[in-house]
Formats: C-alpha cells, sequence, structure tokens
C-alpha cells in the first residue's frame, strides 16, 4: 500500500482527531472578509496538499503536526490559507469538484483547515454538512479509492465529525476498511485512526451530538453530558 509519509517513527499512541484543550476564541475572518484580497480560482490545489501532507515527513512528525493543537500551527494556517478557506466556503472553487485530488483539498479546506481559522467557535463547524456531502458523493464516485493511504483517511474525515449516526456507521466502515488494506508497517497508524472513528461513533450513538461542542454552538447540556464532560478527559478539539 502505497504512502505519503515515511514510516520512520511510531505514531503516537493516542490518535486524538482534533483534540486538545480549548483555546481562547481567535479573530473570525468572516468579520472582515471584505479587506481580504480577491482568490483566483486557478489557486492551485497543490499548494493545500503539499503543506497538509508534507510527503518528505514521516509519519509520526504528521500525527503530531494533525491533531495537536497549537496556536502556531493556527496561526500559519490562517495566515496562508484562510482566504482560500473563505473561498471554497463561498463555493468558488467548485471546479475542484471534479477530480479525487482537487476533491480531497476542498475538502481539506472545509473540514480541516476551517477548525484551525475559526478555532472554538460555531464558524468551526458551519459548512460540515456541504463537506459532508463532498464526502459521501466522492465516495459514492469511487474517488477515495484512487488515493493514496493518509489522502483517504482525510478524505472520510467529515463521515467521523458529522453528529448523524448514518454517517458514523459509514466512517467506522471505511476506517475498518483503510486498516484492513494497510501495509504492516503503517497498520498501527491506521488502526488508530479506526479506534478515533469507533469513539466518534459511540459518542453519538450515546448522545446523539458531540457533547464537547455544545459550549462552542450555545447548546444546553443534558444532565448525562454534563457528567461526561465532567468524569472523561475530552478527546477531541473543539
Amino acid at each position: 500500500m502505497n504512502v505519503i509519509c515515511n514510516p520512520g517513527r511510531k505514531s503516537p499512541t493516542n490518535l486524538r482527531a482534533n483534540s486538545c484543550h480549548p483555546r481562547p476564541p481567535v479573530r473570525n475572518c468572516e468579520d472582515d472578509r471584505s479587506a481580504q484580497k480577491p482568490v483566483s480560482t486557478q489557486a492551485r490545489y497543490e499548494d493545500v496538499s503539499t503543506y497538509w501532507f508534507r510527503p518528505d515527513a514521516d509519519i509520526g512528525e504528521r500525527l503530531r503536526f494533525w491533531f495537536r493543537a497549537d496556536p502556531v500551527v493556527d496561526a500559519e494556517i490562517r495566515s496562508r490559507f484562510a482566504v482560500l478557506v473563505e473561498a471554497a466556503s463561498d463555493g468558488r472553487f467548485a471546479e475542484w469538484e471534479a477530480a479525487p485530488r482537487r476533491r480531497l483539498a476542498l475538502i481539506l479546506l472545509l473540514d480541516q483547515f476551517r477548525r484551525n481559522v475559526y478555532r472554538v467557535t460555531r464558524a468551526a463547524f458551519s459548512l460540515y454538512g456541504a463537506v459532508l456531502a463532498l464526502c459521501r458523493s466522492g465516495m459514492k464516485q469511487g474517488m477515495d479509492r484512487t488515493l493514496l493511504l493518509l489522502e483517504r483517511a482525510f478524505f472520510y474525515l467529515p463521515l467521523q465529525h458529522a453528529e448523524n449516526m448514518t454517517a458514523q456507521k459509514t466512517s467506522v466502515e471505511a476506517f475498518r476498511r483503510l486498516a484492513d488494506e494497510s501495509s504492516e508497517e503503517v497498520r498501527p497508524s491506521t488502526d488508530e485512526f479506526l479506534a478515533s472513528a469507533e469513539t466518534h461513533y459511540d459518542l453519538i450513538a450515546r448522545f446523539g451530538r458531540f457533547p464537547h461542542r455544545n459550549a462552542i454552538l450555545k447548546r444546553e447540556c443534558a444532565p448525562a453530558e454534563t457528567a461526561y464532560l465532567l468524569s472523561a478527559r475530552v478527546p477531541f478539539i473543539k
């Protein structure tokens, strides 16, 4: 199985997709969108993918970059990609949907980079319906099957982030298939993606939503959710 990273170092033992303690809210770029420079629809999708995957890096380094909230990384992504995130959010890169890696870059902008740009704000979650549709329709067309191992993992992550039981079932199935198709050297990493998918599934099965998002989304916690938040180390970045 081809991968895009060098598996030289072992991956962390706890893969916390979008996980850590809350950070203070960041400036919402939507407040000054009018001040942003126009973005050409010819912006290279490779800029997004190369930044995110960095083919010359090893898996362990990439996992730490992806799944540990870091204000320095947030600031870098905000500086380099906030304009692209907003352009994608406005539908200005719709042509990227036509090819697997371009669609993946669009998913990264809307599902991953948007979290970095709008950390701990409602805007981080406002396009989940749209990015979930991109994931599902791409899978229906078989686009995911043309991608490399870790590219496929991020193609599937919108399923994991959805507060939807059907999406969660599809997520676990997709990540289990990914793990089963992995070579021995990368299986520990894909097993952690699968474990994360199963944890997300369990939370939606239990609560119907992710309790750790309640404060950000101004949702009142049910007693069971409050008990969970007080008793557990919430394993996801908000």
